[in-house]
């Protein structure tokens, strides 16, 4: 359809339709041809184009236009309220609130707007999370979909440093706790796979390119595109993006000397491809999101041993510190869970990322021989296809049928777990192959109400994740050894462990809030024996 728009007036019409339907990267191009033919002048449409812009998450964009507003018309109330979002959105909670307290005492004791009021909250509980650095995370923990407008970035005592044998990476600047987080940061672009949302495609140029597409799946290709369009949008963008490693066969941009302006499908495409967060359930592994975060991407991997945690919730990404971290100590993640299979973990850091992981797991693994890998692997596989039956919990189920599937199962996983063992007597903690078919074993003795079997095959399982660092999964299982405990009448030993339970849920969430809702059934099992947590 041809349009026939000639006039700022019609510019500024037609992008506010494309607003209302959602299409901000449209609507933004509208306000932009609106503006250049007024010569910048029209103040409305500044201020329209300033909520594109907080929509896109251009916050200095939009603070550029709302200035501009401002400095005609101090009063101007959408320009009063889109930049106090704007300064939100920057992280800049306090001077978002002083702007906000300036504005609501020119109003001549009239009662402020709700909208102004709610935002001056919403500023001083975010300034609340700059200074204690404590975030509801309960209310996003399973947001797989949804971007947060109301947590400030913080970012902790780190630089990027060069790491002899590894290229750049993060190092402490100064000592860090344990359990102390480290960073709560924004995504620089975010694709959520919501199969309930419209269906969106890349642009033909990217859907096209066969280097792009050989590489990455429709959804990628959407995450390119929103990297390539908020470089279009935003230029100076493209000098934090292009710092990131690419690839081997091109070279690192240097902001400081090189035209970081121009969008690069390809370049964009290597850089998702070293960098990609994505977000999975934890109860399907189904990725339900992928993303890049500019400078939690220059966290190197280890398998084992890290001494950070991360988890995502909507469009941030929270990372912690799993135990004491010197000064001048490099800070590692894990990208590749070491539950999985050795051929799995390769897959993805040699086979995708390039390089060779030398944790203890992995070169305890290389030295194996090349068919014991294939049969533990095997095994292992046999394991996953166990499924956990709930039905053990369900009173209503015949009991002769939930003991028959009882034992089926629970026979095949404690033979698995036995030829796994024997496979590696020495392993010891490192033996993590062994995990599910222990949490399986651990469900399963509790579904039937065989409480201290569970609790003795939970608890060799939480020693391990203690010993490799799953600080996530530690939470989950200690509360199934809490709750075995409290079922077997078993308080002392219950209590005991609830102390573990609560440091290893500071450890992964940074608050206690997240156990009530991971584990409501031992929660309220412990109020019943009076035990407070």
């Amino acid at each position: 359809m041809e349009l026939n728009l000639r006039t700022t007036t019609d510019w500024k019409n037609f992008g506010n339709k494309q607003f209302v339907l959602k299409r901000y990267g449209d609507a933004l191009k509208a306000y932009n041809v609106g503006l250049t033919l007024c010569n910048n002048e029209d103040l409305d449409l500044l201020t329209n184009r300033a909520a594109a812009y907080l929509n896109l998450e251009h916050f200095n964009k939009a603070l550029e236009d709302t200035n501009r507003v401002l400095s005609s018309q101090p009063n101007h109330p959408k320009a009063i309220y889109r930049k106090a979002k704007a300064l939100c959105g920057l992280s800049k909670c306090e001077e978002a609130i002083q702007f906000l307290k300036s504005a609501i005492s020119r109003q001549n004791n009239k009662k402020p707007s709700k909208e102004l009021s709610d935002l001056l909250e919403k500023a001083e509980i975010m300034r609340e999370q700059q200074i204690t650095l404590e975030y509801d995370v309960t209310e996003h923990f399973t947001n797989y979909f949804f971007r947060i407008d109301n947590w400030s970035e913080y970012y902790g005592p780190v630089e990027v440093q060069v790491i002899p044998g590894k290229g750049r990476g993060l190092v402490a600047t100064e000592d860090i706790a344990e359990g102390k987080l480290i960073f709560c940061s924004r995504a620089f672009a975010i694709e959520f796979h919501d199969p309930e949302s419209d269906s969106e495609t890349a642009e033909d140029f990217i859907k096209n390119d066969k280097e792009i597409t050989s590489l990455h799946d429709d959804r990628t290709c959407l995450l390119i595109q929103k990297i390539y369009d908020r470089i279009q949008q935003d230029p100076e963008l493209g000098k934090n993006i292009y710092q990131l490693f690419a690839g081997p066969n091109l070279e690192r941009l240097d902001p400081s000397k090189d035209d970081c302006s121009i969008p690069d499908a390809r370049r964009i495409s290597g850089i998702i491809r070293y960098n990609c967060f994505a977000n999975s359930d934890d109860n399907t592994d189904a990725e339900k999101s992928s993303g890049i975060w500019t400078l939690p991407s220059f966290f190197n991997h280890r398998c084992i041993g890290q001494n950070c945690t991360w988890k995502i919730f909507g469009n941030f990404i929270m990372i912690r510190a799993c135990r004491l971290i010197r000064k001048g100590e490099e800070l590692q993640i894990s990208y590749a869970s070491p539950t999985w299979t050795y051929k799995v973990r390769q897959g993805l850091l040699i086979d995708r990322l390039g390089f060779r992981c030398d944790c203890e797991l992995c070169v305890s693994d290389r030295s194996l021989p090349k068919e014991v890998i294939v049969v533990r692997e095997r095994l292992q596989n046999l394991a996953l296809k166990q499924s956990v039956d709930f039905v053990g919990l369900n009173p209503d189920a015949d009991p002769a049928l939930i003991y028959k599937k009882f034992q089926e199962s629970s026979s095949l996983l404690i033979e698995i777990l036995q030829r796994l063992e024997d496979m590696h007597p020495n392993h010891g903690m490192l033996n993590v192959l062994i995990l599910d078919c222990l949490q399986q074993l651990g469900m399963k003795y509790f579904g039937v109400g065989e409480y201290e079997k569970a609790a003795n095959y939970m608890q060799r399982a939480h020693a391990i994740m203690k010993a490799v660092v799953l600080p996530h999964g530690a939470v989950e299982t200690g509360l199934w050894i809490v709750g075995s405990y409290l079922q077997m009448g078993d308080i002392k030993k219950a209590k005991h462990f609830i102390q573990v339970l609560k440091k290893d849920a500071m450890l992964a969430h940074g608050t206690l809030k997240t156990l009530k809702m991971l584990g409501e059934w031992v929660i309220v099992a412990m109020e019943e024996h009076n035990i407070p947590l």
